[in-house]
């Protein structure tokens, strides 16, 4: 068929410069999947675990099964090889829908009367072209919810939960 190299080369070059010109209308245009994140309340439950409530405000174009569609990082190393502080193994169990997060902490990793705990839990939400009628460039775009807390304990049925914090983190597909 006699294509050269350089033909190659330039049909290479047309398909990477028009993959590179998509808009993001996933991300960009959209905003954070997450506009805002409280602590709802906290309270012990049967068998001596511990639940905190999260009520959320979320970007509403979303639809409920995208935040059901997360996963729990259970690991502590990043995705960029740094350590991290994580604490999956305290969790028994955790949901989230658009309007709130709901974490059961087991009760062994409670603090015991007088001392505190400080509780870290990553999440993972995926693509959003998968859920909402939008396009990026590159390959699937993932999103992180990071959660710290610190709970202390007073009494032996009595815990404190303070320094609340939370961020996102998008975290752009390769080309």
């Amino acid at each position: 068929m006699g294509y050269s190299k350089a033909s190659f080369i330039l049909l290479y070059l047309i398909l990477c410069f028009s993959a590179c010109r998509t808009e993001d209308t996933c991300n960009s245009k959209q905003g954070d999947t997450f506009n805002e994140i409280s602590v709802e309340s906290y309270n012990f439950v049967e068998d001596g675990n511990f639940q905190v409530n999260l009520s959320t405000k979320v970007l509403d174009i979303l639809p409920e099964d995208y935040f059901q569609d997360f996963v729990l990082l259970k690991r502590k190393i990043d995705l960029f090889g740094n350590t991290i502080e994580n604490s999956w193994e305290a969790i028994k169990d955790i949901k989230v829908d658009k309007s709130k997060i709901e974490i059961v902490i087991l009760q062994d990793s409670l603090p015991p009367i007088g001392k505190q705990n400080k509780l870290y839990f990553h999440l993972k939400f995926p693509d959003r072209i998968n859920y909402i009628d939008c396009s990026h460039p590159g390959s699937s775009d993932r999103y992180l919810l990071d959660l710290a807390m610190n709970l202390k304990r007073v009494l032996s049925d009595s815990i404190y939960l303070s320094e609340f914090d939370w961020e996102e983190n998008l975290i752009k597909g390769g080309f």
